[in-house]
């Protein structure tokens, strides 16, 4: 009986196991169809004016194809709600000047879309008075800002200054007053729209003291520190410097280093290596402890003592290979330098028993990617011709990964340390190794290349006012360069722009005005969205926007334009002037062409004393992979390269004749004929205000990356700044890492 009952119970179980195994059907109900989803397939907007003023508004109406559309939920958005501002149900505010496109979309399917560009125009407002506001002393030497206010709302504040005695205090296009001596001055502004519409404020300077309890605190926000090199053998010492932003904070700083037994540092930023390691060396505000500056990476190295000898190579024939006439016994070098190269040239043959070889390169090694192929694929086949390349720094990368030169960093240390420029040594330096060598620093050359170039000869015929002088007088900032810009535009013929240009390179070299690299080598940093980035693309947006800039996305464009007179200023290299192949000396006709020179402008909250200019790495002379006879080390071929270069700029600095301010001057003269242009060039060519961002060469040689054209999208497009950068954001910064960490 009990085998019966575990049988049954067995089958039950079986029977149960089987069940589960097949899925539970329902019949389906006949009185209850099943409800299918219809998609939309377009969207359209019916309505909709495409001029409005500001404070106008109106709704938009849209059609959803096919009319028996489910679920036909939109979104509704506005690519620049400070322009137009749009509801939940399509309704459009105007809110100020400008272009906006609003996008509607489909909740049901986000593929489906409409779009409605709008401008905007300005409601133009009759001033009918202004007032002056602001403090009404200051102490002789110092500072106080005017503002105006204009009645009513929304009427143009623009007006001029004047003191009724510039003895007693001075005051700049800005308002800016400066006390000079005690006593009582009114200062006067003159409402530009209106001339008959004046506004008067009584100041009274008084005797300067030691402090001013009135005078805000202006408080650290950041530190950026400066430093020209990242390693230091033990024993020796290099030096870092801090600024301290914003302008006006207290400047004030200790120093740091993590591992101290590594490396000291001392209240005026020397560090001195204590043994082989590595620390990290930062600065901190003395006003507020929580600003601290980013971590800055040295090296201390091994102290070797190096008695120095001389190998004899053997009489051998050191080749080098060059884009240019680098042969300093050639008819056609055109340096200055010439006399002293020979020079050293003739001691190092004797030396170490060599002679050098020049050749150009040739037509299969023609310029940029085909130059690096064919560098590349001499050194794959072993048949490399010269020891020594000289190339343009944003293709070192790229030889480096196809294994054709040679990693010099070593020989550096022992042999060249704190000889190279940091120009050159950062842009030479791939991963941490060093790859190049350089002729060392040059005081005849002009460092400074980027920069705002305009018709000068065109300045005058509309008698409009130098950008040069105003950055010469202090007087050049986002806000400056965008009134002179727009002034100017005033007054040219209709088909005339004051800029021209790929908005990218413009933005560039406002972003470095303001100090701020783009790519900071130094702390692995990415800075395309700092502040200056964005307030940079705002400026430009404002112009196109006023039609004073006429975006081309090529050079040929550009340089087109410039070369028609059909725009007053261009973006440029310094080389491009009075060059045949980009800006001739008659390309306005004999007589009548004349260049002038400005730089970037600065932010808002930074003075002329701020401003930077980035200056590029060039070119640089690298080790070619080859067979050499054993005698000759790549060791010993450094040695000479550096030493012939050591030499030629030391016999510089010897002569007496030699008169290096003379010449940059001459130089100057000889490409700008706006003599403002002269002196702002010669100020920034001060390695102070130089800095060194490789931007440029990164992104055009080795990133790949699209900033370019989404600097375009945000100043032609205006499109959402944080957006854009987003898009390429991430993958750029693999890409920095890669070469740069």
């Amino acid at each position: 009986m009990k085998k019966w009952i575990a049988f049954l119970l067995v089958l039950t179980l079986l029977f149960v196991f089987i069940g589960c195994d097949k899925p539970v059907e329902e019949d389906p109900d006949d009185d209850q169809p099943v409800v299918v989803d219809v998609l939309p397939t377009a969207i359209t907007i019916k309505n909709g004016v495409a001029t409005m003023n500001v404070g106008d508004t109106q709704t938009l109406e849209i059609e959803i194809t096919p009319s028996d559309t489910t679920n036909k939920s939109v979104t509704w958005k506005s690519s620049n709600e400070a322009v137009v501002k749009v509801d939940s149900a399509g309704g459009l505010t105007a809110q100020a000047a400008g272009t906006a496109t609003i996008t509607v979309t489909s909740k049901a399917k986000s593929s489906i879309k409409a779009t409605f560009e709008v401008t905007v125009n300005a409601v133009h407002i009759a001033v009918t008075s202004i007032a002056l506001t602001g403090r009404n002393e200051v102490e002789v030497g110092k500072t106080i800002m005017l503002g105006v206010t204009a009645l009513p709302s929304g009427a143009s504040n623009e007006a001029t200054f004047t003191s009724s005695d510039t003895a007693i205090a001075t005051v700049d296009a800005k308002g800016k007053v400066t006390g000079v001596a005690e006593g009582t001055v009114t200062i006067t502004a003159t409402s530009v729209e209106n001339t008959a519409i004046k506004a008067e404020r009584v100041i009274t300077v008084k005797a300067a003291s030691t402090e001013n309890p009135d005078d805000p605190v202006t408080k650290p926000t950041s530190i950026v520190v400066q430093g020209s090199e990242t390693s230091v053998q033990e024993g020796k010492s290099i030096s870092f410097s801090a600024t301290v932003y914003p302008e006006g904070a207290s400047q004030n700083v200790t120093w740091h280093s993590r591992k101290e037994e590594v490396a000291t540092i001392d209240a005026k930023g020397k560090l001195t290596g204590i043994t082989p390691g590595t620390t990290y060396i930062y600065a901190v505000s003395t006003v507020d402890p929580n600003i601290q500056s980013d971590y800055f990476k040295v090296t201390v190295i091994e102290h070797v003592e190096v008695v120095v000898t001389y190998p004899d190579l053997q009489g051998y024939a050191i080749k080098i290979m060059y884009h240019s006439t680098f042969d300093p016994y050639s008819e056609n070098y055109g340096g200055n330098d010439k006399s002293y190269k020979q020079q050293a040239i003739e001691e190092v043959k004797n030396l170490y028993n060599v002679t050098f070889e020049y050749s150009p390169f040739g037509e299969d090694a023609s310029w940029g990617p085909n130059r690096v192929a064919w560098i590349n694929g001499q050194a794959e086949s072993g048949t490399a011709p010269v020891d020594f390349y000289n190339v343009t720094v944003g293709w070192i990368k790229q030889l480096v990964d196809g294994k054709a030169i040679i990693d010099l960093t070593e020989y550096y240390l022992k042999w060249g340390e704190s000889s190279m420029p940091f120009a050159p040594k950062a842009s030479t330096t791939v991963m941490g190794k060093l790859y190049g060598v350089s002729e060392g620093h040059n005081p005849t050359s002009v460092n400074v290349d980027l920069g705002i170039y305009y018709n000068y000869g065109m300045l005058k015929k509309y008698n409009l006012v130098s950008p040069a002088s105003l950055f010469n007088a202090g007087t050049w900032t986002y806000t400056d360069f965008a009134n002179w810009v727009k002034a100017a535009q005033a007054v040219l013929p209709a088909d005339t722009f004051v800029l021209a240009g790929h908005p990218y390179y413009f933005w560039f070299g406002m972003v470095n005005a303001g100090g701020i690299k783009i790519t900071d080598t130094a702390s692995a940093k990415v800075n395309l969205k700092h502040a200056y980035a964005r307030q940079a693309t705002a400026v430009l947006r404002q112009l196109y926007l006023d039609g004073a800039y006429e975006k081309v996305p090529t050079w040929a464009e550009t340089d087109g334009l410039f070369i028609e007179g059909k725009s007053l200023c261009s973006s440029g290299s310094l080389w491009f002037v009075r060059h045949s192949a980009r800006w001739p000396s008659a390309v306005w006709g004999e007589g009548s062409t004349e260049f002038g020179y400005v730089p970037f402008p600065w932010p808002d909250n930074k003075t002329k004393e701020d401003t930077r200019v980035s200056t590029g790495g060039d070119t640089a002379y690298v080790m070619a992979v080859r067979a050499r006879p054993t005698y000759v080390d790549n060791e010993s071929l450094y040695r000479v390269l550096q030493e012939f270069f050591l030499l030629s700029r030391k016999y510089q600095a010897e002569d007496p004749t030699f008169d290096p301010d003379a010449y940059l001057e001459q130089y100057a003269a000889s490409k700008f004929d706006d003599p403002e242009s002269i002196t702002a060039l010669l100020y920034l060519n001060d390695p102070n205000k130089l800095m060194f961002d490789p931007g440029h060469a990164f992104y055009d040689s080795i990133s790949g990356s699209p900033i370019d054209n989404n600097i375009m999208d945000i100043v032609v497009n205006g499109v959402d700044f944080d957006a854009s950068m987003d898009e390429d954001y991430d993958a750029y910064m693999v890409r920095f890492l890669q070469y740069y960490a």
